[in-house]
């Protein structure tokens, strides 16, 4: 389970434990035993709260790092666990876990939009590099003319981790693999001591002719990882299936399927003008059905069945 999943499921868990408390506190008496069973409750989510702390305290931004820490050494904490503080302790208590789920969500959605913002900056970097740079230009020519797609794979991972993105692919047996050292097995340490997040990537060199063909091939692919190998580094929502080619060309549309968004990305090794690109992708547009394809392959799962 990656830290997101765990915290939606922790923070759920307070949010409803507040609702209960907030319940309770506007019939201002003790019902039933009811104070005593959400001071059991609450004491439990502590637990959960420190286990989670314990669980991905290694990877967490440091803000909510400092939030869970302060928390969990507050007075509002302490007077929950004794029951000598009474329906007093209780309600501050409760107080203190909705501000406290409030600050550790905010942190942590935070932390997926920078690196979302910072995976969409390195690969328009990456096509702006090309157009800019004939080095640059040259060397992703004669990888896209000569080699193989591997090698593209390899120059764009480099490329990303130059913006503090980490860059894999799915793989079945291990669940992922370096693109730069394939050979090599991730070391999760040293990620979360050196780069900002990790990005799920499928890259394909393409034509027009089977650029469809070869998108539907890598969202395939990058369905077989399930997400949690790389704990909270990973950008969970998105994933990025990046068509290589000789000239811009015409993508199917960005598709959400089971929570994941599947970003098509083009990378064009010899981009003319903007004028003449422009009308060149209009052209294509008007012809493709490479969109109808895809969505007549998705339809069982778009319509939710």
């Amino acid at each position: 389970m990656t830290y997101a999943e765990s915290w939606t499921a922790l923070s759920n868990r307070i949010k409803n434990l507040c609702a209960a408390g907030h319940s309770l506190v506007l019939r201002d008496k003790e019902i039933y035993g009811a104070g005593d069973y959400l001071r059991g409750e609450s004491v439990l989510t502590i637990e959960a709260i420190t286990k989670f702390r314990k669980d991905f305290g290694g990877s967490l931004p440091i803000s909510a790092i400092q939030q869970i820490d302060a928390f969990l050494q507050s007075r509002p904490v302490q007077a929950l666990r004794d029951k000598a503080t009474s329906t007093r302790g209780l309600h501050s208590g409760l107080v203190a876990l909705e501000a406290f789920e409030g600050a550790v969500t905010f942190s942590l959605s935070g932390r997926q939009e920078v690196m979302l913002a910072r995976s969409e900056l390195a690969l328009m970097h990456l096509q702006r590099l090309i157009a800019a740079d004939p080095d640059v230009q040259g060397k992703w020519q004669r990888t896209y003319e000569e080699k193989r797609e591997e090698e593209c794979e390899r120059l764009g991972a480099a490329h990303l981790l130059s913006h503090g993105i980490f860059a894999f692919k799915a793989e079945s047996e291990r669940g992922i693999t370096d693109l730069i050292f394939p050979e090599r097995q991730i070391e999760l340490t040293q990620l979360q001591r050196s780069v900002a997040g990790c990005v799920l990537t499928e890259w394909k060199k393409v034509t027009q002719d089977n650029v469809c063909e070869k998108l539907d091939e890598a969202r395939e692919q990058a369905e077989i990882y399930k997400g949690g190998v790389l704990a909270a580094l990973e950008l969970v929502g998105d994933r990025y299936l990046i068509a290589v080619s000789e000239k811009m060309l015409s993508l199917p549309v960005d598709f959400e399927q089971d929570g994941i968004l599947y970003r098509h990305i083009n990378v064009a090794v010899k981009p003319g003008s903007a004028s003449v690109e422009a009308k060149s992708l209009a052209r294509q547009r008007k012809a493709s059905v490479c969109t109808k394809k895809l969505r007549v392959k998705r339809s069982p799962n778009e319509s939710g069945s």
